[in-house]
């Protein structure tokens, strides 16, 4: 993991792990309990993930830029016993913004500062518990975790409204690196440009997950900064996943662009001519990325295996990732009688897979986001083509996006 100047390697980052999962357990941090990390790109984010996970805690990931209201309702709903916090970073002083959440979140009683004073360790305000601190206690003291066990709770942005939890398991985290071995060929030698926050789905999967069980490498952005990206497209990476297209020709193998609204076709059109490898682009909000990325939000990419060329118009459109998800888990129904539409005709897109996230912090919220039958309601408008692929064409008029917003119904 790469980290500015400090590169952190696999036994290092499993050294630190340790350390500070023991340090959780000595906290009284046990399985099943929620720990929450609010940190920037930092390689310190990726040790809170994995010392929680190998504890069978709950990893609770929030973005930095939440302030006052998001974070007292995302740690009283939580109940997390323990969040990992910067001192101080781009202007916000978050001792002094948990300090005001406070009166709101008791549960939350203990809160550690990471410090980046010092590469080598972890550092904080608080002194990190002593106790405990033996390699011999760390292998008696591990935890066995069920696949299907929660691992991770990650909250929407709640533009509009409160923040939903997401809830995944280790299965369908795992499940979606996998399907992104298969999809990008990824291999040890790979490395990523990851801009995106370590506390945002891409993030996690990208810069954490996939290294973890993969053994790639991450190259991480404290702030995305498009001279400087290139630079790191240009020397360190290749494997991109970015929000920018003029990428230098020769630089990477693929790319993934990612944002909170479809990338227009001459975006990637320009990318394609220029660099000559796929890409692909897609607008997926956490509910549906986290539901299952390979065939609800592997919206209007290009399929990875026919990268689109000057002669060849990018098709807007999108097969379900090959071995992603079971043959049948991606149907298109009528919203209203949820009737299969005819081949070519538009309804509304619905997914199940073992990607899909399990459901909502707020139980409550599982009856609209699910069928009876267990499929996940998109709220997207698409067809199947006659050649198979996936076409998304609109919003459900008045579905209320994951996120929040009201989107109107609106034709490709």
């Amino acid at each position: 993991m790469i980290d500015g100047e400090q590169r952190l390697s696999f036994a290092e980052w499993e050294r630190l792990a340790q350390r500070a999962a023991l340090g959780l357990l000595a906290l009284g941090v046990a399985p099943g309990d929620v720990v929450a990390y609010q940190l920037p790109n930092w390689w310190e984010a990726a040790v809170m993930f994995l010392a929680a996970a190998r504890i069978g805690a709950v990893v609770n990931p929030v973005l930095p830029l939440f302030r006052a209201r998001e974070l007292s309702f995302i740690l009283r709903q939580s109940g997390a016993s323990v969040l990992i916090i910067p001192g101080h970073f781009r202007g916000c002083d978050y001792p002094q913004l948990i300090g005001g959440c406070a009166p709101t979140c008791r549960r939350c009683a203990r809160w550690w500062c990471v410090a980046r004073r010092r590469a080598a360790a972890l550092s904080s305000t608080r002194s990190w518990p002593r106790r405990g601190t033996r390699a011999a206690d760390g292998r008696s003291r591990r935890h066995s975790v069920a696949a299907d066990a929660l691992l991770m709770l990650m909250y929407t942005s709640g533009t509009t409204a409160d923040p939903k939890g997401v809830l995944h398991t280790h299965d369908t985290l795992i499940a979606e690196v996998q399907s992104l071995e298969r999809m990008h060929a990824l291999t040890p030698r790979d490395r990523t440009l990851m801009p995106s926050p370590l506390t945002h789905i891409s993030g996690v999967i990208h810069a954490i997950l996939t290294p973890a069980l993969l053994g790639t490498s991450a190259v991480l952005m404290e702030r995305w900064d498009a001279g400087e990206g290139l630079e790191l497209i240009g020397a360190r990476t290749s494997h991109v996943h970015g929000r920018r297209a003029d990428v230098p020709a020769g630089s990477g193998r693929a790319s993934v662009a990612a944002a909170d609204a479809i990338s227009p076709p001459s975006v990637s059109s320009r990318a394609a001519a220029r660099r000559s490898r796929p890409i692909s682009s897609g607008a997926p909000a956490l509910d549906a990325r986290a539901a299952s990325p390979s065939a609800s939000t592997a919206r209007r990419s290009s399929r990875p295996s026919r990268p689109p060329t000057r002669r060849t118009p990018p098709r807007w459109a999108a097969r379900p990732k090959a071995g992603a998800i079971a043959p049948g888990e991606l149907r298109i129904v009528d919203p209203t009688t949820a009737r299969y539409v005819p081949s070519g005709a538009d309804g509304e897109i619905q997914a199940r897979g073992p990607e899909c996230f399990v459901g909502y912090a707020d139980a409550a919220l599982n009856a609209e986001a699910f069928t009876a039958d267990g499929w996940f309601r998109t709220g997207d408008l698409g067809r199947i083509d006659a050649a198979g692929y996936l076409r998304v064409t609109g919003r459900l008029e008045g579905h209320r996006h994951p996120q929040g917003r009201e989107v109107q119904h609106r034709r490709a």
